[in-house]
């Protein structure tokens, strides 16, 4: 099952923190109520229309509303294309927006002096509105899986993500994480590098290698009480890039999946709401007629003693 149809059957369960419910495709599972939430992805390639090196970008942009997945494709290496928003109104438990692509860049013979490469950008962003009366917990979910591969003398691959809450000022970082294959001997090679939550503290030790595939998945899970009348917005910045060296030739490849999402406790159940079971009606009827026959035994023993 492919990552964006994993996450839209999620969104359909309504799969929560100690929450399972009924795996019915027709439930989708609200937000709490007084919850406004709105999401989307802005993508531009920045990729000089000069180079030489076949870079190639394909992919999606995702949004899942309602428990429901929508894709926009993706495609374009130069900076002559327009950047584009693909994003709506959230409405249910696990709602969010994503994107997935892979980028290529590859030199048969050694590149000019300038080297080759390619450059792209993206953000995801999450608006999140309390419109009701009392403040409102609610969790921001970020999933990523990224691989960056590396090959040649002299090529680096680099691809960075920044979580941040927007909100206030300055802007508070809830997670960096950069992901770097690099064939250079002479560089600190390959890195896998986090930070959470503005710390200087690296929570990922680096592989010890040089080039080749370096990849990295992560979940995660950032809780926040939004105050009546208040809003908190959340971007993801991701950016990727790859050069080959003059001291070429060369590849790279970049792939990425990052969703953005948005989840709070379902609403309780009204109590006074819950219909009763269909046997119920049942077992009452046939309790009565239980009672009826003892009742008919009863008086016939008694007639017999008299």
């Amino acid at each position: 099952m492919h990552k964006s149809t994993a996450r839209a059957s999620a969104a359909i369960l309504g799969l929560s923190a100690g929450a399972l419910l009924v795996a019915t495709p027709a439930l989708a599972v609200p937000l709490l109520p007084g919850l406004s939430v709105t999401g989307s992805v802005d993508y531009l390639a920045v990729t000089p229309a000069t180079e030489v090196g076949a870079p190639s970008n394909s992919g999606t942009a995702e949004i899942v509303q309602g428990g429901l997945l929508s894709t926009t494709g993706i495609s374009g290496v130069t900076q002559t294309i327009d950047p584009f928003t693909h994003g709506g109104l959230l409405t249910d438990i696990g709602d969010g927006v994503g994107l997935v692509t892979t980028s290529t860049l590859g030199s048969p013979a050694a590149p000019a002096a300038v080297g080759d490469r390619f450059d792209y950008n993206s953000v995801l962003s999450l608006t999140v509105m309390n419109t009701s009366g009392a403040a409102i917990d609610f969790r921001i979910i970020l999933d990523v899986d990224v691989s960056a591969d590396a090959n040649g003398p002299d090529t680096a691959v680099d691809w960075d993500l920044h979580l941040e809450d927007v909100t206030p000022a300055p802007d508070a970082s809830l997670a960096l994480l950069q992901v770097i294959s690099d064939t250079n001997l002479l560089t600190a090679g390959d890195q896998i590098d986090e930070f959470l939550n503005g710390s200087a503290v690296d929570t990922e030790p680096d592989p010890g290698t040089f080039g080749g595939l370096v990849s990295h998945t992560e979940l995660y899970t950032f809780p926040f009480t939004l105050a009546a009348g208040a809003t908190q917005d959340f971007e993801v910045q991701a950016d990727w890039f790859a050069r080959i060296f003059p001291g070429g030739p060369g590849d790279a490849i970049v792939t990425q999946d990052i969703f953005l999402s948005i989840e709070t406790d379902p609403l309780p159940p009204d109590p006074m709401g819950i219909p009763a079971p269909a046997s119920l009606p049942l077992l009452a009827s046939g309790l009565l007629g239980l009672a009826y026959l003892t009742g008919r035994r009863r008086l016939t023993a008694r007639g017999t003693e008299s």
